[in-house]
């Protein structure tokens, strides 16, 4: 068929698309090439080393074996960790608890394309002539005005003359509209 909205919009939307298409195959490649062995495996190795030497450096520079025992956690700890957290890292997709929801995130998507079709998300916007309602940001006591609803072309005519007024003027001139 025929598709009956403006140029523009209809670009945008199969650029949109193309994005959508370049980010997926980003993921898929993320997934599909593997973290190199040896890297890994040399990672591991470098903090079992880490772990048994450290305890050697640090109790000549402390005073007391609980003072060493606590440097050498706080540092085994934290280099173990950050590399449990790359390992999940390195298979975002899957089912451990951990990991990106793919199935949630296509159902989501499929959800908000099928909103798109609702007869009440094709109709074009239209503007009518009507009034606004206008929020005085200078009387910061008075919060909303109630009897502030005001054409757009008045309050553009306020905001106009605000720019060329004092603004003890402005407050007085706001008093005097609010009081009749």
């Amino acid at each position: 068929g025929i598709l009956e909205i403006p140029a523009p919009i209809l670009t945008r939307a199969f650029s949109q698309f193309a994005n959508g298409m370049v980010a997926f195959h980003d993921a898929v490649k993320l997934s599909a090439v593997p973290f190199p062995f040896p890297y890994a495996q040399m990672c591991d190795f470098l903090l079992l080393l880490h772990w048994l030497i450290v305890p050697w450096v640090v109790y000549p520079w402390v005073t007391s074996p609980i003072w060493a025992f606590i440097f050498c956690f706080i540092q085994v700890f934290i280099l173990w960790s950050l590399n449990f957290i790359a390992v999940e890292i390195e298979h975002p997709f899957g089912m451990d608890e951990n990991d990106l929801d793919g199935l949630h995130m296509q159902r989501e998507m499929n959800m908000d394309l099928r909103m798109l079709l609702r007869p009440h998300a094709i109709r074009v916007p239209k503007l009518r002539q009507g009034y606004v309602e206008y929020h005085d940001w200078e009387d910061g006591d008075n919060g909303f005005l109630t009897d502030a609803s005001r054409s757009f072309k008045e309050v553009w005519q306020a905001v106009d003359a605000s720019r060329h007024q004092p603004l003890h003027r402005m407050k007085s001139t706001l008093k005097k509209k609010q009081a009749s």
